[in-house]
């Protein structure tokens, strides 16, 4: 039997960021993406412990969108979440389908309206960059994201969420470590040259600064926030001034 762990260690961050974006809502049905890296398996207990903690009445369940380069065998993860005793699907990726369309697809079906995602503070300082450096926009990943403004839908009956956007990708991979998770680092998948470049900048920042990802987290989080249609509004001006090429 899997005994599932508090990790203090990050928890109360967790918490505040559910809280503060009003993540989840009592009668939600949450599926949470289950790529096999370390954080998204922390991402699941995290969210487990969470409810249980405040005793919300929240159907939970995982999904893996297999591409086939996965690292951590999906009957493996059967197993491993049988035990946790939460519901698990598995699906081929489709060859025609993006991934994020392809989990939309897949939540409607289940009759899931909330999709967990197990995205870090790593992952939205390298996608800002990206954006930056090479379309010369600023965009970055939001901590609330309906379904239609993130994928190419008109519903947006499916509300995705990012509880772990301002925590570390390391922290969850010392924790998947030490409780002997069958999880892969996040990173083992290679992205194009580009990803691996800022990356590789972010990395060697760091060591001149150690507070870089905590001023990138502070600097993006007035994006990372936005809620409210009045606030998107003014954002998208905001940019597209910004982005505007003469």
């Amino acid at each position: 039997m899997v005994v599932i762990v508090k990790p203090y260690v990050y928890s109360t961050t967790f918490h505040q960021a559910l809280d503060e974006y009003q993540m989840l809502q009592e009668g939600d049905r949450v599926l949470v993406c289950l790529s096999g890296s370390s954080s998204s398996l922390c991402l699941l207990h995290l969210l487990h412990q969470f409810c249980q903690t405040r005793q919300l009445k929240v159907d939970l369940a995982a999904v893996t969108v297999g591409s086939g380069d996965c690292e951590v065998d999906p009957r493996t993860l059967m197993l491993y979440l049988k035990e946790l005793g939460v519901t698990y699907f598995y699906e081929p990726q489709a060859t025609k389908e993006s991934l994020s369309d392809q989990l939309m697809r897949h939540a409607r079906t289940r009759q899931y309206n909330v999709l967990a995602m197990a995205s870090t503070l790593d992952k939205l300082a390298d996608r800002f960059l990206s954006s930056l450096f090479y379309r010369g926009e600023l965009c970055a990943l939001q901590a609330v994201q309906r379904s239609d403004e993130a994928s190419q839908s008109l519903e947006g009956d499916v509300r995705i969420i990012r509880p772990l956007l301002f925590l570390r990708e390391k922290t969850f991979e010392d924790f998947a470590t030490a409780q002997g998770m069958p999880s892969r680092t996040s990173w083992t998948v290679a992205g194009t040259d580009g990803a691996d470049t800022l990356r590789d900048l972010l990395h060697q920042q760091e060591t001149f600064n150690p507070l870089l990802y905590q001023n990138i987290r502070n600097a993006l989080r007035p994006i990372v926030s936005l809620r409210t249609e009045a606030s998107k509004s003014a954002y998208e001006m905001l940019r597209s001034s910004l982005n505007t090429r003469e």
